[in-house]
């Protein structure tokens, strides 16, 4: 509803000598509602929702893709490299703002369409409403287009771009500052978390007197737990065992070790397996 007041009321003037079709006269945001209610039904307001529909299924597409296509060519595809584009705010502007550009191209059309139905002319039949230049959205095409050529249906183009580049540029650097700054929360988080694991790792041995392999595997599995790693229970328990295995040969596959041999082979074993179980995690290499 509020769709069709819009136009109508950039449409309208009450100046006496205004320019186009005057037809919709309204006094207010307000009372255009209600004299479309009353002068035309309460259905009216819905008039040219399946055009409006389309718009918004191509705007919202395009924009989408092109804009992820964009930060993934430029931060990732080494063709690009040379731009010097990092993850944050000026990718987020130069990616949205030329994502707004194939948006609009690609809505316009149905955008002319929209509006022609919206702010035209209408008369009551049998008590129906009806338009006067266009009977929906695909007589309203065909008629443009064969009157008019194809690119009319680009006819305010600039217009549409200049209002919506800066809403597209506005949104999704909300969007990338905010999805960063969630990134940045979790991997505080899992720090955190994995750090706290292998301090208790290290308790685990004071408890005790000596390590085994069996102390190891325990030891990793309490500073790297199967929810921070978000794997499947198979791979979990083949990710914990090999990274023993690779510890226990650093430390001379020896079957038991002394607290010197933990403090100088075994921590600093653990501490990178976890250190690559959290690259791994965060999606970077896994090794």
């Amino acid at each position: 509803p509020i769709e069709i007041v819009k136009p109508r009321l950039q449409a309208s003037s009450l100046h006496p000598n205004a320019v186009g079709y005057q037809g919709h006269q309204y006094k207010g945001f307000i009372d255009a509602f209600r004299v479309i209610s009353r002068g035309e039904g309460v259905a009216a307001l819905w008039s040219g929702t399946g055009v409006s529909t389309v718009r918004s299924i191509l705007s919202t597409s395009v924009n989408m893709t092109v804009n992820s296509m964009l930060k993934e060519s430029a931060l990732e595809d080494p063709k690009w490299a040379w731009l010097g584009f990092t993850a944050g705010p000026l990718t987020d502007a130069v990616c949205s703002l030329a994502s707004a550009f194939f948006a609009v191209g690609a809505n316009n059309p149905a955008d002319v369409v929209r509006t022609r139905l919206y702010n035209q002319p209408f008369e009551m039949v049998d008590g129906h409403r009806r338009g006067v230049y266009y009977d929906g959205a695909i007589d309203a095409f065909k008629k443009v287009l064969r009157t008019e050529g194809p690119f009319a249906f680009f006819k305010g183009f600039s217009g549409h771009f200049i209002r919506t580049g800066p809403h597209y540029v506005v949104a999704f650097m909300l969007m990338g500052g905010m999805e960063r700054a969630l990134v940045r929360y979790r991997e505080s988080n899992q720090q955190r978390d994995w750090k706290k694991g292998v301090d208790r790792s290290f308790e685990m041995y004071r408890e005790g007197t000596v390590w085994t392999r069996g102390s190891v595997e325990k030891a990793l599995s309490t500073a790297m737990p199967l929810e921070l790693l978000g794997m499947k229970q198979g791979a979990y328990v083949t990710a914990i065992q090999r990274d023993a295995d690779s510890i226990m040969a650093k430390a001379g596959d020896k079957g038991v070790f002394e607290r010197s041999e933990y403090l100088t082979v075994v921590a600093p074993a653990i501490d990178d397996a976890v250190a690559k179980r959290h690259i791994c995690a965060r999606g970077g290499t896994c090794f």
